[in-house]
């Protein structure tokens, strides 16, 4: 409650890849890490549905909390990114390198 309700905007995709080009990234250093994968901050890792969109995304993870995993990738359209994937129904693994 006392960070409120954002407002939403509707836009098409080329607004929404321009909105994250110009954005800034978010600090996620101050988020608790939650730890029962045993893979450290800093990995390249992939994330996966468990029984859907078989495509992984790969990314750096950034952050783990008890709730969610978030990787910094490189998008060839929006440049650097942070997607935030819940770990509810996904799978974390590590990149072999």
């Amino acid at each position: 409650a006392a960070i409120g309700h954002a407002s939403s905007t509707p836009m098409t995709a080329i607004e929404a890849i321009a909105a994250a080009q110009g954005g800034a990234l978010a600090s996620v250093e101050k988020e608790s890490f939650f730890d029962e994968h045993g893979i450290a901050l800093g990995s390249v890792v992939t994330v996966a549905g468990e029984s859907f969109g078989p495509e992984p995304t790969e990314g750096i993870l950034v952050a783990a909390t008890r709730t969610r995993y978030t990787l910094r990738r490189i998008d060839e359209r929006a440049g650097t990114v942070q997607v935030h994937f819940p770990r509810v129904g996904y799978v974390l693994k590590k990149v072999a390198q």
